[in-house]
């Protein structure tokens, strides 16, 4: 996809004939796609934090014991921007944060007993939407930055 800025806050989106089919997205959800197309949004950062449950004893002598009891619930984070206009379909007088906010409340963990599945490249990862933040990022061209919190737990 090419984006190619216009009249401040307003973007346009035109497919690359050339990059089409090369890779698949690298980020994927079910429950609605987190996209231009969808949501009038880019995903620009992903971040995942993973730890094994492990405990150090350390006694006298300098011996040092390591208990492992297994994996941590690991949490993932989706960042993007959200944008005010799309020049393509000019009637959606929706901002971009907002369809996030509606896509937010439709599949947060309150709202929605099964996980949420997330394709990494080929990866598909297993987690639940807890958390939500977004603040602006450019007043003047109506630019908004969102933070999506998900918990993946350990595979069973």
């Amino acid at each position: 996809m090419i984006l190619f800025a216009g009249t401040p806050g307003r973007v346009i989106a035109m497919a690359d004939p050339a990059a089409q089919g090369l890779l698949p997205p690298l980020v994927d959800v079910d429950g609605g796609a987190i996209s231009f197309q969808q949501r009038k949004c880019l995903i620009t950062r992903v971040a995942i934090s993973a730890e094994t449950n492990h405990q150090f004893a350390h006694m006298l002598g300098g011996d040092i014991y390591i208990y492992v009891f297994g994996d941590r619930i690991a949490s993932m984070t989706v960042s993007g921007m959200a944008l005010a206009s799309d020049c393509d379909n000019s009637g959606d007088l929706e901002h971009g944060i907002e369809k996030v906010m509606h896509w937010y409340a439709a599949n947060k963990l309150s709202s929605r007993q099964d996980p949420v599945t997330l394709m990494i490249g080929q990866t598909a990862l297993i987690g639940f939407l807890g958390g939500f933040q977004a603040d602006v990022f450019d007043h003047r061209l109506s630019l908004m930055q969102y933070n999506l919190q998900f918990f993946l737990p350990p595979p069973s």
